[in-house]
């Protein structure tokens, strides 16, 4: 772990609008802009956004992202937005970074199978065929008219307490061989995540195996891998033992039918995953139109659902007999999810998909779920595994929370009711010293304000991509202390931020990351 002082850590990526004039800032005003038609304006604000431009609103196996390069000596003259995208320029008024279109996407395929070997062309279509995608949405470079470099911010909104967030995925950043080492990797990241702000997203993240270009960026390690694997036949023996004993005389409850899914029954699985998922920490908000793309890229082998009485049909799921649905691909549970009222309908789906496991020679069966699911304690108890890291095959989760102290002012309701679960009296107060900029943080009932300034006597000192991993809950202050990242005065601070901002089981479904075949 990195033990270096808060002032020894690497400063955030410095956005593009600080390092340019007010002349040459983004802006609506400027005639590129001006040029698009507002009707076209307003169907990407909507688009992107719903009925909020902020972003907010209440209530792996194949990854992301190569191309470490070192920052190139291209020079940035000038930074336009262009229907919402930026535009980066070199001294000679040629474009550097640029919107992609549709007369792009077979000259991007070949990018990506040139330096991935991937994904496949099946794959990559139906990537073009998510709900929000546009194909403006990836930046690509060109030198001399050959496409060199890519980027692909995939927008998606996920669940984070009681609100949902616009987040922005940055997917399949890549160079070329023979034009690494120029910066081309470095301007793509700065215009995607001018890309991004602009579209009202509160964060990106990146699953990659380069975590020393972004930690340059100004990311940090959020979210775990979280998955337990066994033996399949150790699994169906530890389900035996712990199944229920029932005398003779007694009655036991009728088993669940364990079958594959129907295309009929969409409207089951949307409900138990809301279930699930409503109040939760990270999870993809899935609309219907999401849930379809889903099915339709076929990143899975089958479906199984357990059905509570009779097997009938229910076209309108408000009563539907399905209380469990499992979601396999190659011997991997990438997706189980329950009824809160059916817990014992995951042991049944799992006997099940162990059967079949073994049936196909599978010698191992791996279940992704949420941290603190019950099957990974089954499984330990099996004498499987349980992986829960930052870092699995050298893919690490990172996150960017672009404007931090924002995120913490949407949070107050939450930050508020955690203050007052430990008995601690409001209001309270305390300072930071955020990126060498001293703040004062005070927590009321109702609000939590940020103001500069203010007494610094007793203040965290930390940087931005610690404050992100505070603020998602990847790891607690105490925690960050231990490793270097955080420093205060007092132990009563200490306490104070561990109400604030404490330890959350932040986890994102697998099935939403998987490539399709």
């Amino acid at each position: 772990m990195n033990s270096a002082s808060p002032a020894q850590m690497l400063s955030p990526a410095r956005s593009i609008a600080a390092t340019h004039s007010p002349a040459t800032r983004p802006t609506t005003a400027h005639p590129s802009y001006m040029r698009l038609s507002q009707v076209d304006a307003d169907h990407r604000l909507n688009r992107r956004n719903g009925e909020e431009d902020s972003g907010w609103c209440s209530p792996e196996e194949d990854g992301v992202s190569t191309g470490y390069e070192s920052v190139g000596s291209v020079g940035i003259r000038d930074l336009r937005m262009v229907d919402r995208y930026c535009l980066l320029e070199t001294e000679d008024g040629s474009r550097l970074v640029e919107p992609a279109t549709s007369r792009d996407h077979a000259e991007i395929h070949q990018l990506l199978l040139a330096v991935f070997q991937g994904p496949s062309r099946r794959e990559f279509g139906s990537q073009n065929e998510h709900p929000l995608y546009e194909p403006s949405d990836r930046l690509v470079i060109r030198e001399r008219g050959r496409l060199v470099a890519h980027i692909h911010p995939q927008y998606r909104r996920i669940v984070f307490a009681d609100q949902s967030l616009m987040v922005g995925n940055l997917d399949a950043l890549c160079t070329l061989p023979e034009y690494r080492g120029r910066g081309y990797a470095h301007q793509l990241m700065l215009g995607a995540e001018e890309q991004l702000q602009a579209a009202g997203a509160a964060m990106a993240m990146v699953c990659t195996d380069q975590p020393a270009f972004f930690r340059e960026m100004g990311y940090a390690p959020c979210g775990r891998h979280c998955f337990s694997s066994a033996s399949p036949r150790d699994i169906l023996a530890q389900l035996e033992l712990v199944r229920p004993k029932y005398r003779r005389w007694e009655q036991p409850p009728p088993s669940l039918n364990i079958r594959l899914w129907r295309q009929t029954e969409l409207g089951s699985l949307m409900r138990i995953y809301n279930d699930n998922t409503a109040e939760g920490f990270g999870a993809t908000q899935r609309d219907e139109d999401h849930w379809r793309w889903l099915i339709n890229r076929q990143a899975f082998d089958q479906i199984y659902v357990a059905i509570d009485g009779p097997d009938r049909l229910d076209l309108e799921h408000r009563n539907s007999p399905i209380v469990g649905y499992a979601v396999v691909r190659r011997g991997q549970i990438v997706e189980l999810m329950t009824s809160p009222l059916h817990d014992q309908s995951a042991a049944q789906l799992v006997r099940r998909v162990c059967a079949d496991a073994i049936e196909r020679d599978q010698l191992r069966v791996t279940a992704h779920a949420p941290p603190g699911h019950p099957i990974h304690q089954l499984i330990e108890d099996a004498g499987g595994r349980h992986f829960a890291a930052e870092t699995v095959g050298s893919r690490t989760w990172m996150a960017k929370v672009f404007d931090p102290l924002e995120f913490l002012r949407r949070q107050r309701h939450n930050v508020a009711a955690r203050v007052k679960a430990t008995k601690r009296n409001l209001p309270i107060e305390f300072g930071m010293l955020l990126d060498g900029q001293p703040l004062t943080v005070s927590v009321t009932r109702r609000t939590v304000k940020v103001s500069s300034g203010g007494n610094l006597s007793d203040r965290l000192e930390l940087d931005s991509p610690t404050l992100t991993q505070m603020l998602l809950g990847h790891a607690s202050p105490s925690e960050l202390s231990d490793r270097g990242q955080l420093a205060y005065v007092t132990d009563e601070t200490l306490e104070i931020a561990e109400a604030v901002f404490p330890k959350l089981p932040f986890w994102q479904p697998v099935f939403d990351t998987i490539r399709g075949s």
